[in-house]
């Protein structure tokens, strides 16, 4: 439940500032994204859930495992993905792990994943923070990541963190503060 409730969180902040491009597929999401949105700029802003975009590339990953033989393994699944296309060329990938849990060591963990997924498609996630951690209450106070690959907020921020970055590039202000929070 905490996953659907992010990702609806996230779609109504987009609808806010764009016009949907397709229906929400939560059952349907191997067939694309779960939400799509216009912005104003020309922007689309596509969610996808428990799957990579096919604009994500090449995977370090699989082809390990093929290379070496070693099964049939080598397929992760970020459990929300946000691309941002600009006309038309997917230009940036911000990838969120959700943990609905208060404990900061289980909290933590989600960090690795995020490291792991970001060096296993690296060709859309240069710009930082790429590697988003969202929880219930995010251990410590909001942060600017100051250039690292990994940002951490609560399921609160998230949703408008998103789309201060669609408008602005940027999940934070030089405050720390969720960027263009108010008006959201």
């Amino acid at each position: 439940m905490f996953e659907i409730a992010v990702l609806l969180r996230i779609s109504m902040r987009l609808a806010g500032v764009g016009d949907r491009v397709d229906g929400l597929r939560l059952l349907d999401a191997a067939r694309g994204p779960f939400a799509s949105y216009r912005l104003a700029t020309g922007r689309i802003v596509r969610v996808w859930y428990q799957r990579w975009p096919p604009s994500s590339g090449f995977s370090e990953l699989r082809d390990a495992v093929k290379y070496y033989e070693v099964g049939e393994g080598g397929t992760t699944k970020p459990d929300v993905a946000i691309e941002f296309v600009d006309h038309g060329i997917p230009t940036r990938l911000v990838l969120l792990e959700l943990k609905a849990s208060t404990s900061s060591s289980y909290v933590a963990s989600g960090f690795s994943q995020l490291l792991s997924y970001l060096r296993e498609r690296p060709s859309l996630t240069g710009q930082s923070p790429s590697g988003w951690l969202v929880s219930p209450h995010p251990t410590g106070q909001l942060r600017d990541p100051e250039g690292r690959a990994l940002w951490s907020c609560s399921a609160d921020d998230v949703a408008s963190a998103v789309v201060a970055t669609a408008l602005s590039g940027s999940p934070v202000s030089t405050d720390g503060r969720v960027a263009n929070q108010t008006g959201f």
